[in-house]
């Protein structure tokens, strides 16, 4: 679980803002300032200033020198996932690519590969019921992706992706959130993040707040991967390669049972 002295700084977080608030959104001073802020969008201000507390400690967290107690603990006999439903998603397909790198590689493809070694993992070890988005390469668009998963009543919804960045320097993994998601699901976040940084080895970037429609649209716990940066001549050529594949697959399929077991 994560670590106890995180929520309390939480909670104490939480209880100043909102003794802030209290004046803060008074008739007197909520009339003194309507003409450039109103009460929705301080609202919105705090909870934004709460999100980036909690995303600052969780990733200072995940690299101090004494990890949380299951960071080494290897998945041994997987739990028993039935009656869980879990959706996987590789991004884009068909006409629409994704990005693609100096050497040709193609971001929906390696998606594709990663996401049905997943699923063959998580089929053959858990009872789950799993799904794929897309199976083959052809396209589907957001809307459908997260209806697919809505109309399934998933437990879990994880989209897979590879970074690019135009300046061909970014490296490294992340994993996205939406903003106001609950505990669970940054917590499914958090163990994503850690497993596939400590199997490919590539730099943490950590877990961050996005608003991606897979993740906004969806009624279940959601995360976006982006593993690795498809821009960068090094990441292309190890995405490129089985073995690689294979491992990303081995760490969300271990970032998964880590969850479930400690949830």
């Amino acid at each position: 679980m994560i670590r106890s002295k995180l929520w309390q700084k939480f909670i104490v977080l939480i209880l100043l803002l909102a003794l802030f608030a209290t004046g803060l959104f008074s008739q007197p001073a909520l009339a003194r300032n309507s003409e450039f802020l109103n009460k929705d969008k301080l609202e919105l201000i705090l909870k934004g200033v709460i999100s980036l507390y909690m995303l600052n400690r969780l990733n200072s967290l995940r690299r101090e020198d004494n990890p949380p107690e299951h960071r080494d603990r290897v998945p041994g006999k997987s739990p028993s996932l039935a009656g869980q439903i879990i959706v996987l998603d590789p991004g884009h397909g068909g006409s629409d690519p994704g990005a693609i790198g100096a050497g040709g590689l193609k971001e929906k493809d390696v998606n594709l590969d990663i996401a049905k070694r997943v699923y063959r993992l998580l089929k053959e070890n858990t009872g789950a019921q799993v799904y794929l988005t897309r199976d083959t390469d052809r396209f589907i668009s957001l809307a459908e992706r997260s209806s697919q998963a809505n109309k399934l009543g998933a437990d879990l919804f994880i989209s897979i992706h590879i970074n690019a960045a135009e300046n061909g320097r970014e490296r490294g993994i992340e994993t996205y959130a939406y903003h106001n998601a609950s505990r669970e699901n940054w917590a499914l976040a958090w163990y994503l993040q850690e497993q596939l940084v400590k199997e490919l080895g590539l730099l943490d970037r950590g877990i961050k707040a996005g608003n991606f429609h897979v993740i906004r649209e969806t009624r279940m716990n959601s995360v976006l991967l982006e593993i690795g940066f498809i821009s960068d001549a090094r990441e292309e050529a190890l995405l490129a390669k089985t073995s690689t594949r294979e491992r990303a697959a081995q760490a969300i399929y271990a970032g998964i049972i880590n969850y479930y077991q400690n949830i």
